[in-house]
C-alpha cells in the first residue's frame, strides 16, 4: 500500500517546464559536476613557471672535450624555468620553455645545464583535471669554466605525460614526467636518457567573457565552441550548435531558438525560456492577457496566486492554509500566537512547543528520549540537485529513523518536504512532495507500515531562513519530520 499523502499547500502540477526553475537551469548546467569547471576552452594562453628535479645520464656529451675532461654530473639538479603556451583548440596547443638547473660536477666544479625547447600540448580538454602529452624538441647547454666541462649545447627531444588542475579561471597547477634524449659520450654513439619531473603554476588567460561563474547560471567550464549562445556547462552539446534549454540539435517549428519539447507556444515564436509571444510581467507563464494577477506571480489557469482554504489570502501570505482564517495572517484566531487556532488548541493559554512532537494539540511538551534524532529537521537527509533522489550520505539517518519507528509502533510520522524561494512556486511545491514522498517510500520499503507514513509537499512556503543568501537557501531545503501517537493522543483540555 502507498503511504497517505497530505495534499501539497496550493494546486501543484508534478511537471513543470524544465526553464522554470533555477534550480533545475543548475542541474542542467552541470553545478552538480565540480570537476568540469574551468575546463580548457579555446584560444586559451597559459604562462607559467615550474620547479623540479633533472636527473642527468653518466654517459651524457654535455662537456667540450677540447678543453675539459668528461665528467659526471651530480645525480640530481634543481630545475628552474618558465613557460609560454597557446591553445587554439581545446585539445591541442603549442608550448616554449626556458630553464636553468644549476648543479656541480664529480669534481665539485659549478656548472649550469641549461634548456631551451619547444613541444606540442596535446590533452583531454573536458574537465578541470586535465591530462596532456607533450612531444617535442631544443637545445640542451652547458655553461662551465673549461677545467670544468666548458661549454656545449646538443640538439636534444623529449616526451612525457602530465596533468594540469585549473583552481579558478586564473590558475592552474601542473605535474610534468620528461623523457630527454640526447647525444651520448662520443660521438656518434647513439642516445642518452635524461629524466626531468615538474611541478608548475601557470596563469590561464583568453577565456570567454561567460567562462565561469561559479554563483549564476552561467557556465562554470567554459566559452562557447559552437557558437550556439550557451557557454560551457549550460551547453551539454558543446561541439554542435543548439537551442534552448540544453544547447543540443533539437526540433524547433517556430524557429525562436526553444526546442519543441520545452516550448509552450511551439507554432508561435517568442523568447526562452517559455518561447511565447504574450507579454508575462509576473513571470509565471501565465500571458497577461490571461493573467488575472499580472503583477503577483501565480499559477495556472488564471495566474493568480491559490488559496486552498479561500480566505482571502493567497498561500505565500497565509500562515494556515488548510484552516480559513483572517487577514494579513490568514490564520484563526490564536490567543497564545502558537500557530494552532484556538478552536483546536488543548492548551490555549499555553504556546505549542514546535519540536515536531505532538505539534497538532497546541500544547508545552519535550520529545520522549525514546524518539529524540528522528523529529523536526532532518539535517542528515539530502537530495541531488533539483530532484528526488536521494543521496548515499542520507541513508545513515534514514536507517536511524526506520528503527526508531518500528521500535515505537504507537506513532504516525508526517514528513514535509520544504524548497527555497529559485524558480516557480508550483514547480518547488511539486518537487517538494516528490521529495517527502521519496523518503516515505524508503521507510515503508524498510518495513514501516505504510499506513503510519504521511507526506506533505510545502514548497517554499514555510522558510526558516532568509532566501536572499545562499547559506538561507540552503536551510531552508530540508525535511522535517513530526510524529504524533496514533491512539489515544489527546489530553486533557488545559
Amino acid at each position: 500500500m502507498a503511504p497517505a499523502k497530505v495534499e501539497a499547500e496550493g494546486s501543484v502540477s508534478a511537471s513543470t517546464r524544465s526553464g522554470a526553475s533555477a534550480e533545475g537551469r543548475a542541474n542542467a548546467s552541470g553545478k552538480d559536476q565540480p570537476m568540469r569547471r574551468w575546463a580548457p576552452e579555446r584560444n586559451m594562453f597559459e604562462l607559467g613557471v615550474w620547479g623540479g628535479v633533472l636527473v642527468m645520464n653518466r654517459e651524457h656529451e654535455l662537456y667540450d672535450p677540447r678543453v675539459a675532461p668528461h665528467l659526471r654530473y651530480r645525480p640530481a639538479a634543481f630545475d628552474l624555468g618558465l613557460r609560454f603556451a597557446y591553445f587554439p583548440l581545446r585539445w591541442l596547443g603549442g608550448e616554449l620553455e626556458v630553464g636553468v638547473m644549476p648543479t656541480r660536477n664529480d669534481a665539485d666544479a659549478r656548472t649550469t645545464l641549461y634548456t631551451v625547447r619547444g613541444h606540442g600540448i596535446f590533452q583531454l580538454p573536458w574537465w578541470r583535471l586535465t591530462p596532456f602529452l607533450v612531444v617535442g624538441g631544443g637545445g640542451m647547454g652547458v655553461a662551465s669554466r673549461p677545467s670544468a666541462l666548458g661549454n656545449d649545447i646538443d640538439a636534444s627531444f623529449h616526451w612525457g605525460p602530465g596533468a594540469k588542475f585549473f583552481i579558478n579561471r586564473w590558475l592552474a597547477v601542473r605535474l610534468d614526467l620528461r623523457h630527454l634524449v640526447g647525444a651520448r659520450r662520443v660521438v656518434n654513439n647513439g642516445a642518452a636518457s635524461h629524466f626531468e619531473a615538474l611541478l608548475g603554476l601557470s596563469v590561464t588567460l583568453g577565456r570567454g567573457k561567460d567562462g565561469g561563474s561559479g554563483s549564476s547560471g552561467a557556465s562554470d567550464s567554459g566559452g562557447d565552441p559552437d557558437h550556439d549562445g550557451f557557454y560551457g556547462e549550460d551547453d551539454r552539446c558543446p561541439e554542435e550548435a543548439g537551442v534552448y534549454p540544453h544547447g543540443c540539435p533539437g526540433s524547433d517549428g517556430d524557429g525562436d531558438g526553444v526546442a519543441d519539447e520545452s516550448d509552450e507556444c511551439p507554432e508561435q515564436p517568442g523568447p526562452g525560456p517559455r518561447g511565447c509571444p504574450a507579454a508575462d510581467a509576473d513571470g509565471d507563464t501565465v500571458a497577461d492577457t490571461e493573467d488575472k494577477c499580472p503583477q503577483e506571480p501565480g499559477a495556472k489557469p488564471d495566474g493568480c496566486p491559490p488559496d486552498t482554504d479561500d480566505d482571502g489570502v493567497p498561500d505565500p501570505k497565509d500562515g494556515c492554509v488548510d484552516v480559513a482564517g483572517d487577514p494579513p495572517s490568514g490564520c484563526p484566531p490564536d490567543a497564545d500566537g502558537d500557530g494552532v487556532s484556538d478552536a483546536t488548541d488543548e492548551c490555549v493559554k499555553k504556546p505549542e512547543t514546535h519540536n515536531g512532537y505532538e505539534d497538532e494539540d497546541g500544547c508545552p511538551d519535550e520529545v520522549p528520549e525514546k524518539l529524540t534524532g528522528v523529529t523536526g529537521v532532518m539535517p542528515g537527509i539530502t537530495f541531488e540537485t533539483n530532484s528526488a533522489k536521494i543521496t548515499k550520505e542520507s541513508r545513515p539517518t534514514l536507517d536511524q529513523t526506520v528503527a526508531v519507528l518500528k521500535a515505537n509502533p504507537k506513532y504516525d510520522v508526517t514528513i514535509e518536504g520544504h524548497t527555497d524561494d529559485r524558480g516557480s512556486r508550483e514547480h518547488n511545491l511539486a518537487l517538494s512532495q516528490k521529495r517527502a514522498d521519496a523518503v516515505a517510500d524508503y521507510l515503508v520499503k524498510h518495513g514501516v507500515s505504510s499506513d503510519r507514513v504521511h507526506t506533505r509537499g510545502m514548497g517554499p512556503d514555510k522558510p526558516v531562513a532568509d532566501n536572499s543568501i545562499a547559506e538561507g537557501r540552503a536551510q531552508n531545503r530540508r525535511i522535517e519530520f513530526k510524529l504524533r501517537k496514533r491512539v489515544g493522543r489527546r489530553k486533557g483540555a488545559r
